[in-house]
């Protein structure tokens, strides 16, 4: 966390959490700048572009979905944007499409259930998830390694722990599941919210059934809603088909960096950077 301070009154703060990126085959050490926040009194004076020189100096900065205010200030400091992920929800009741298009149709028909709860293919996926329960500590990060494309920017994850664990009355821990050198999906839930956080597979056939086994699984606990982010045409595709709804934006990932070999890689708007919801504070 980076303060701004003015006659010992903080006025400012900029936080970040510490990652490596890989590109082309190289790692990079990047911060996630997030929660940037300004005093009232003191805004328009430069106070955020200090903040954001001073976590330069320290690596690459990265941020995802900042908010509008935040966007025209980061975009005037020289951050560029890589192609984010597809956004995707499932609603399993129609308050998750109202609150978003429709909000005084949620409390005429917000809790009936999503139609697509009823289809058969939502229903039963012969996949039985608890088989494939494993502990967060346990994660096989060997084939973590196997999503990696040279071409495509990704966060380097050593650990899940921090990222999955509980938060005390406000996140349950998540969920790991995973076939060795087959697939790994890990879950978070918060409140009524669930997250597909992490989805990495290597037979299509067995990750359609898996898919559809977590949205069963997630539907049985009552949650409201369903989100999750991907770049797989194939994924996209699938969950499309059973009853997923793609939102128009993708996930807006920008970034600004120093680093010559790091910029001579990346071509705004045109890179892929396959951020997933552990990567930040999304899901917090």
């Amino acid at each position: 966390m980076l303060l701004a301070i003015a006659e010992g009154e903080v006025i400012g703060q900029l936080g970040l959490i510490p990652c490596k990126i890989t590109l082309q085959g190289e790692v990079f050490d990047a911060h996630w700048a997030c929660d940037l926040m300004l005093n009232e009194n003191f805004r328009g004076k430069g106070i955020a572009k200090k903040l954001y020189s001073e976590a330069l100096n320290m690596r690459i900065l990265l941020a995802s979905d900042v908010s509008p205010s935040a966007a025209v200030s980061m975009a005037r400091f020289g951050f560029n944007e890589m192609i984010g992920p597809h956004k995707l929800f499932y609603p399993f009741k129609l308050k998750s499409i109202t609150d978003k298009k429709l909000k005084w149709a949620t409390s005429i028909i917000g809790s009936w259930p999503n139609p697509f709860n009823f289809f058969s293919i939502v229903k039963r996926s012969g996949f039985e998830l608890d088989n494939y329960k494993v502990p967060i500590q346990q994660i096989d990060l060997n084939f973590v390694k196997t999503k990696y494309n040279p071409e495509v920017g990704y966060v380097i994850h050593d650990h899940y722990n921090w990222r999955v664990g509980a938060f005390k009355d406000y996140q349950k821990e998540g969920e790991v599941f995973q076939l060795k050198d087959n697939f790994l999906a890990i879950t978070r839930y918060s409140k009524t919210t669930g997250f597909i956080v992490e989805f990495i597979y290597k037979d299509f056939e067995i990750a359609k059934r898996v898919l559809i086994a977590l949205v069963q699984r997630m539907k049985e606990m009552g949650l409201e809603e369903l989100k999750f982010v991907t770049h797989d045409p194939a994924i996209l595709s699938f969950l499309k088909k059973i009853g997923f709804i793609k939102k128009r934006t993708r996930v807006d990932t920008i970034y600004v960096g120093k680093d010559e070999n790091f910029n001579s890689y990346v071509k705004p708007g045109v890179t892929l950077f396959d951020y997933t919801m552990i990567d930040c504070d999304e899901n917090i």
